[in-house]
């Protein structure tokens, strides 16, 4: 008996999962309004009354989104505050971590610049508030311990979180094919890893003294 109750939440579970991943993608790809009930439901190969079933609404899935990614943020960031590294290794494993979500969630940072490019739907606002004040926090501890180690130059922490948390998404957000029309005025080689370049950059310019992390974190 007890076999077949966890049998049929995962059946159920993976069915939820499933409406997440799907709509996440159409929501992105048409926005909220664009990405119908039915469409959602015939891209995952399930009945339309599923979305109710599962969320009570495509509205209430809609922000299910942005609340399991915000779980998955906040699993994330608890690991990384918690490494036994160096301060420099742990802002430069930092910094690759939040590129690499950029880089594998293209869909979602497209429902996300779209939250921020209008007034946020009220039931999201608080979650995008408590995830940059996660994001904010950590990065702050990191560059404040850096400074008080003697690793980092003294600058404006707070600028300089907002430089990143701003600077990342705008160049790792940007579509395959506009940055492949930005190649010949960049310079170096084509095939050059964008985000070796970035990390780099910001470590070599906020370094004060050479403690460079021997091999990439990531």
């Amino acid at each position: 008996m007890l076999f077949m109750h966890q049998e049929r939440y995962h059946i159920a579970n993976s069915g939820r999962l499933k409406l997440l991943k799907v709509a996440e993608a159409l929501f992105a790809q048409y926005g909220f309004d664009g990405a119908s009930t039915r469409l959602i439901t015939e891209e995952s190969g399930m009945n339309v009354s599923m979305v109710n079933y599962y969320f009570g609404s495509k509205e209430a899935l809609y922000l299910a989104i942005f609340e399991s990614r915000l779980k998955q943020l906040k699993e994330e960031l608890a690991g990384i505050d918690d490494l036994a590294l160096k301060v420099n290794e742990k802002l430069e494993y930092f910094l690759r971590a939040f590129i690499l979500r950029i880089q594998q969630n293209p869909g979602f940072y497209r429902m996300l610049c779209m939250q921020t490019a209008m007034a946020p739907h009220p039931g999201i606002k608080p979650l995008l508030l408590e995830a940059r004040a996660l994001n904010f926090r950590l990065l702050r501890k990191i560059v404040i311990s850096g400074i008080d180690e003697g690793y980092f130059k003294q600058v404006d922490v707070d600028l300089f979180v907002f430089n990143v948390f701003n600077l990342l998404p705008a160049v790792f957000s940007t579509p395959a094919e506009e940055e492949i029309q930005l190649l010949p005025f960049m310079s170096g080689n084509a095939g050059d890893d964008l985000s070796d370049r970035m990390v780099a950059y910001i470590m070599s310019s906020f370094l004060t003294t050479s403690h460079p992390s021997k091999q990439p974190l990531i």
